[in-house]
């Protein structure tokens, strides 16, 4: 999370995360495609919380697909304030919020 949030939000932008912003209500194969890859990270983000979980490093009331939604917002929302509004604490917010979640 830490180098996900803070590479997108301080070194360059992420394709993905900014495509998804700019194709979200517009059909079509670009939608389908970045639908697809951002539907596909977030699988692998729950899994990876499950994950904790089982290896106990997370606690078993840990809901997953909530916390992945939450790691998930951070990062966009890391990257929209670091891009858009030139907020260089974004990435910052995000990471202290998330030490905060976990």
């Amino acid at each position: 999370v830490r180098r996900w949030v803070t590479h997108n939000s301080e070194k360059e932008t992420c394709l993905f995360i900014s495509a998804s912003f700019e194709v979200d209500s517009r059909p079509g194969p670009i939608r389908e495609h970045i639908e697809r890859w951002m539907t596909e990270l977030r699988k692998q983000i729950i899994k990876s919380i499950e994950m904790a979980v089982e290896e106990g490093h997370l606690a078993p009331s840990t809901p997953p697909e909530e916390v992945a939604f939450a790691i998930f917002s951070l990062a966009t929302g890391a990257h929209h304030d670091a891009h858009m509004l030139q907020r260089k604490q974004s990435s910052q917010f995000a990471l202290n919020l998330f030490e905060s979640l976990v």
